[in-house]
């Protein structure tokens, strides 16, 4: 067991409001990245200031599997090691629910933001700080459309619309594109590198074909790339919101009727035995395809990407794929839970600090006998 990592688990204990174990067999864990290079995750920090009194929490370390390329592709993992890290795993509901959350508070702040500018402007370039950037916004005429990108070290965040906008489908992809700039902002803040599949994406950005299979097979990887993944999660949300409901039964009927959930569930349905004979009859293969990935270093985590059999080359990239759409759907349905919370919170503020007449009366009392003291 590495002391480093352990003497930092250790260093928690001090903490009086939580009890905690160690545990070193990682195996059927749900968890996050709660250590790397040797410092405390930022983000398990605000998980920790969650914990109730009571609460238990499970660290375990993995002692086995080292490796130097430490994933950042994302804080959330199953079942799965990313090198020399302290991990965390509980069944408290806080952390839990922490980790679960399928948009960021700013994201939904900013996207009211947007649309309302928009909704009081009309079509329009303007520069809008969000985070410590600037970013230069524009709003087009047209057919629904969005992209944000970076350029000569700029932010751009263009939205195209009709003049006869629906509301929820203009506010649904300006939260897209902000799911897409907070996360380049955080990876930036950080000094984190890029996740591994930003370069899948800068490959796929590459290669054409005029081949309508391998457009389609393009087109699904990019639909289930993790940047894309989170970003629809969070355009689920707007969605959902959008109904102002707390009733769970129908929130999830709603989601049910989601035209990106359905197009989803499909694909997770896609009869890949089917693709694989109409790819073989086509004559169609991937040469220049993985020459594009094995360039922009893809081969350095996918290492099926030398694999000659077309068969296994095409079923590997499918069970990433239908993975990565079981976890899109997975993280909708915890949407809902998510949308509720906020509705009731909406719906039951307080100011937690109630003031009684009574209460009034007596600090005027002791301010009175105080003044007099002074005096």
């Amino acid at each position: 067991m590495n002391p480093k990592f352990t003497q930092e688990v250790l260093d928690l204990t001090k903490n009086p409001n939580f009890n905690f174990s160690v545990d070193a067999d990682p195996i059927n864990k749900t968890a996050f990245i709660a250590f790397q290079n040797g410092s405390m995750h930022p983000l398990l920090k605000d998980a920790l200031s969650t914990i109730k009194p009571g609460e238990k929490v499970i660290f375990y370390i993995n002692i086995n599997n080292f490796d130097d390329d430490i994933s950042n592709d994302s804080i959330y993992h199953s079942n799965d090691m990313y090198g020399d890290c302290v991990r965390i795993d509980s069944d408290m509901g806080s952390i839990r629910d922490w980790c679960d959350r399928g948009i960021s508070e700013l994201n939904k702040e900013e996207t009211d933001n947007l649309f309302n500018i928009f909704k009081e402007t009309g079509y329009q370039t303007f520069n809008h700080q969000i985070l410590n950037r600037m970013v230069e916004t524009t709003f087009s005429e047209g057919n629904y459309d969005s992209k944000f990108y970076k350029k000569s070290g700029k932010y751009y965040l263009s939205i195209t619309c009709p003049k006869n906008y629906d509301e929820l489908k203009l506010k649904t992809i300006i939260t897209h594109e902000l799911s897409h700039f907070i996360e380049v902002s955080k990876i930036e803040d950080k000094k984190y590198r890029y996740p591994n599949y930003n370069k899948i994406k800068k490959s796929l950005i590459e290669f054409n074909s005029d081949s309508k299979q391998l457009q389609f097979f393009k087109h699904l990887i990019y639909k289930t790339l993790d940047n894309e993944i989170n970003a629809n999660v969070s355009q689920t949300y707007t969605y959902l919101r959008s109904f102002n409901s707390s009733d769970e039964n129908y929130l999830k009927s709603k989601l049910e009727e989601y035209e990106m959930r359905k197009e989803y569930q499909k694909l997770l349905n896609f009869n890949v035995s089917k693709f694989k004979t109409d790819i073989k009859s086509n004559k169609i293969d991937f040469k220049e395809f993985n020459e594009i990935l094995i360039k922009n270093g893809v081969d350095q985590f996918l290492d099926f990407i030398y694999e000659k059999n077309i068969d296994r080359y095409i079923e590997y990239w499918f069970k990433i794929i239908k993975t990565n759409i079981k976890k899109l759907l997975k993280k909708q349905d915890n949407i809902v839970k998510e949308v509720i919370e906020d509705i009731n919170k909406l719906n039951n503020y307080s100011s937690e600090y109630p003031i009684s007449e009574t209460l009034i009366l007596n600090y005027t009392e002791y301010l009175k006998d105080n003044l007099r003291l002074d005096n």
